[in-house]
């Protein structure tokens, strides 16, 4: 590997759709904060050179507790934006100073259970020459496309119902050259004030610009923590999955920069 690996973990979200006290990427699975399983699970990916991890801006403290001590990578905090688009920014302006030639991948701290395989799979598409690439799986439900403004007590009305076969459930971690994916951002950075405006992820922002985007296999495991039920089966899951933790107590970290 002669280009260096980072990974920004997307964890500014607020969790407010799970009814938590804690931002989401701190709600505990199986004893453990989100946030601390994404970062151990990165530990067993061999080609990470350093991982920066979006926050909220008030919460810096209680992020740096839930990262775990002895990681074998730098970590640095940033505090995220109102969008995620303006968090996984924030965190490209810090790359673009410390490794402008990087390979990049975007996390969301809400994947906890991404196993360390899906980063493999992503790093060596993009070490084979992808410029991004998003891990996803087949859609197992049939989709019925409405109005994006239709409210569903009104009975809106079908326009549609892809074929399915061609469709995929797009998931994290997306994969990108830096140069390129810092470019976007830096050309849409006006979007990303607005939740509503800003792309939904990095691949369709690079989309937007008439990158060729690619697919690679993703995981069950990798599912997304948004609501209470899918809390409830990521606990389930979490279970079944002891971390090693040799590395505790937490925020003890020598190389935690800001």
């Amino acid at each position: 590997m002669t280009r260096e690996v980072w990974v920004i973990v997307t964890a500014a979200g607020s969790g407010s759709r799970l009814g938590a006290e804690v931002p989401k990427a701190l709600v505990p699975l199986g004893g453990h904060p989100a946030l601390t399983r994404v970062l151990i699970n990165l530990s067993q990916v061999e080609d990470v050179t350093g991982v920066i991890v979006t926050h909220p801006e008030s919460q810096r403290e209680l992020f740096a507790q839930a990262v775990p001590a002895q990681l074998p990578y730098a970590i640095h905090l940033v505090p995220g934006g109102v969008s995620r688009q303006a968090s996984v920014y924030a965190a490209l302006e810090l790359l673009s100073e410390i490794s402008p030639q990087s390979l990049v991948l975007v996390h969301d701290a809400a994947r906890a259970l991404t196993p360390p395989s899906v980063f493999e799979r992503v790093i060596e598409g993009l070490v084979e020459g992808a410029v991004a690439l998003v891990p996803a799986l087949p859609v197992k439900d049939t989709i019925k496309q409405i109005r994006p403004d239709a409210a569903i007590e009104d009975f809106p009305l079908v326009l549609g119902s892809p074929n399915r076969d061609a469709l995929r459930a797009a998931q994290t971690p997306q994969g990108f050259d830096f140069e390129r994916l810092w470019a976007v951002h830096q050309k849409a950075r006006d979007l990303s004030a607005d939740e509503a405006k800003a792309a939904p992820d990095d691949a369709a922002l690079m989309e937007a610009f008439d990158y060729p985007v690619r697919i690679v296999a993703g995981d069950e495991l990798a599912l997304k923590i948004t609501t209470m039920v899918d809390l409830k089966l990521a606990e389930i899951l979490a279970e079944e999955q002891p971390i090693n933790t040799p590395q505790l107590p937490f925020g003890q970290r020598g190389d935690l920069r800001e």
